[in-house]
């Protein structure tokens, strides 16, 4: 019951506010909420985006010489087969990349890697 005269007692306080104080609560209120959802948002995406998935040691090597002389931050997975780069510097390292490894997209790739078709027979 106390609780039930706690809300009674807060709606009457809200009701004599009046309009104007009740809509500039209610906008406070929303730009509060949207504030925090916001930057909850951008601090929780991650700092670097997968480049490329599949590389071979000296492909990384081979990448991570070039990312370095064009000051590109990057990091290479723990597992030591997937490259990342700074979001937003994709495409720049994408093109990078390619000139430096006269590769485009033969034996890396920029996604992860699916199930594969079956070998065709041309017998």
């Amino acid at each position: 019951m106390v609780s039930r005269e706690n809300a009674q007692k807060l709606w009457q306080d809200l009701l004599e506010l009046g309009a104007r104080r009740l809509i500039a609560l209610a906008f406070v209120g929303v730009t509060v909420f949207t504030g925090v959802g916001l930057g909850a948002y951008f601090l929780s995406r991650p700092e670097l985006e997968v480049l490329y998935t599949g590389l071979s040691r000296d492909d990384i090597n081979r990448m991570g010489a070039a990312l370095r002389d064009a000051d590109i931050k990057f990091d290479v997975n723990s597992a030591g087969d997937a490259i990342s780069v700074r979001r937003g510097q994709t495409v720049q390292a994408d093109e990078l990349n390619e000139g430096a490894t006269g590769r485009t997209g033969q034996t890396t790739s920029r996604r992860k890697p699916g199930p594969r078709a079956p070998p065709s027979s041309n017998a």
